[in-house]
């Protein structure tokens, strides 16, 4: 089992609330995206094996897609999203918050990788899970770096939810340099030792005539 980050360290375990609040040009993309939901269909990816809680295979399918494009597999102390299972962690957590929150999450999912909102913004037919990864790289950065504040926000949302997820496994921390928490074993050894001392100072005392 992974152990989340301790408080201080890289990552939350779930962005702020309201995180994909960003006003009336976000509703209307949300509107847009539910009008070509058919265009075109996702890659589905394979269901863990204990299923799923909150999200739809869809969904877990496009989250799995976007962590693996945004933390690819980068060599030794680097795995991918895919490999620290991020899609999956997140579905167990945000099935534990309001369904306000999920609300947002599923909506944003939906949007991203719907071939309409890709064709209005990107002039691209082409669903987010369907491009090769590099194609799915660029079209994140082309999110990141839109004139759009909508779309400028609905990636760092993107971003924050699969980086918060992602470092909140310690077989990932190598990546940016992180440590984990100061082992504290020998301060507290060293602690009980001086305390000892001192009790036995004490102790001496008492017997002094």
């Amino acid at each position: 089992m992974s152990e989340q980050v301790p408080e201080g360290a890289p990552g939350n375990l779930l962005p702020r609330r309201g995180f994909l609040k960003v006003g009336l040009l976000g509703t209307a993309a949300v509107a847009v995206g539910g009008v070509g939901l058919a265009l075109r269909g996702s890659v589905l990816r394979e269901a863990p094996a204990a299923g799923l809680k909150c999200l739809t295979l869809r969904e877990y399918s496009i989250l799995a897609a976007v962590g693996d494009a945004i933390l690819p597999a980068a060599g030794e102390g680097a795995p991918s999203a895919s490999e620290i299972e991020v899609a999956r962690v997140a579905d167990d957590v945000l099935s534990q918050v309001p369904e306000e929150d999920q609300k947002q999450v599923k909506l944003l999912l939906g949007i991203f990788d719907n071939a309409l909102v890709s064709f209005l913004f990107d002039g691209r037919m082409t669903p987010f899970t369907k491009l090769s990864l590099e194609d799915q790289q660029r079209a994140l950065l082309a999110w990141g770096n839109s004139r759009v504040q909508f779309r400028r926000t609905a990636f760092q949302a993107l971003k924050g939810l699969v980086g918060a997820f992602y470092y909140g496994d310690k077989r990932t921390w190598k990546r940016i340099g992180y440590g984990g928490p100061p082992d504290v074993s020998a301060y507290r050894i060293m602690r009980a030792a001086e305390r000892e001392k001192e009790q036995g100072g004490l102790r001496a005392q008492r017997k002094l005539p």
